[in-house]
């Protein structure tokens, strides 16, 4: 693994040459921050760039579990089901349609504090607004929890 001028922050695990860079990311991963540890470099807050050749649902969860604490093993696990279930995933908006929304967020000059993207958004949030706050947040900790 190589920082944005091409210097090594990390070995990558060898691997035979019949096995793809996708499914050694997750050891990558691991040597990056066993690097960082010992080095006492600060990996908060950083950002991981990667082609298409390794977006694998795996390597999301992956990424997304770095630095994540046992303790909320099981609460994620929860949530990362629902919210990458494809059936739920076919009613999400498209990236383009919310890269859109955020283009028009940064650029219409507006005093505006939320710009609500996608039709998924839009009822989620008109939900909250009947609802009310507190009755919203009991709604999706019972949707997510139980």
């Amino acid at each position: 693994m190589t920082d944005n001028h091409g210097y090594v922050l990390a070995p990558l695990p060898v691997a035979p040459v019949n096995e793809t860079d996708m499914v050694l990311l997750p050891k990558g991963l691991n040597a990056l921050k066993q690097v960082a540890k010992e080095v006492g470099l600060d990996l908060r807050g950083a950002y991981v760039n990667l082609d298409g050749g390794f977006d694998s649902r795996a390597n999301r969860k992956a990424i997304f579990n770095t630095g994540r604490h046992a303790a909320y093993d099981t609460l994620v696990d929860q949530v990362m089901s629902l919210i990458t279930d494809p059936k739920q995933m076919e009613s999400y908006s498209s990236p383009d349609h919310i890269a859109e929304v955020v283009y028009e967020a940064a650029t219409d000059g507006k005093d505006q504090l939320r710009y609500v993207a996608g039709a998924d958004a839009k009822a989620t949030y008109a939900m909250r607004l009947q609802m009310g706050d507190e009755a919203f947040r009991k709604a999706m900790e019972k949707q997510f929890f139980g």
